[in-house]
């Protein structure tokens, strides 16, 4: 009896020594209440505005930023890219119908549909259409 009490003592002992200690938001949903509410950690205060860009009341999509770039549709048929650092326009590319699905960029490569039934890829460097594939009339 002895034995097995030893053993099975050993065997909690290597189980508590492997087994990964939960970390601060490792449990479902953050908490035991599962309340879904995260520690975001220190708060960031700095609310100074580098820039704008000013799109005279034409909704914009969701921005896409890669490589120090901001880019983003709008219903004005644009896709946009401005410098993140000032809010400069690096450069903008017009489609055939207004743009309202968010870019994404990949490769080099800023891809976005546009309201004229077209899916764009446009070279992020310098704005020139790479590609445009048809999905729909």
């Amino acid at each position: 009896m002895r034995r097995i009490e030893k053993n099975f003592i050993t065997l909690v002992l290597i189980l508590l020594l492997v087994v990964p200690l939960p970390v601060s938001g490792a449990m479902f949903r953050a908490d035991p209440r599962h309340s879904g509410v995260y520690d975001p950690g220190p708060v960031q205060t700095n609310n100074n505005l580098l820039w704008t860009f000013d799109k005279q009341n034409k909704p914009i999509t969701a921005p896409a930023i890669a490589d120090g770039t901001v880019y983003f549709g709008s219903e004005d048929t644009n896709i946009y890219a401005l410098f993140a650092a000032n809010g400069t326009e690096r450069w903008r590319y017009s489609t055939g119908g207004r743009v309202r699905s968010a870019p994404s960029v990949a490769d080099g490569i800023v891809c976005s549909g546009s309201a004229d039934g077209y899916i764009y890829g446009i070279d992020a460097a310098d704005g020139s259409l790479r590609w445009k594939v048809l999905t729909g009339p």
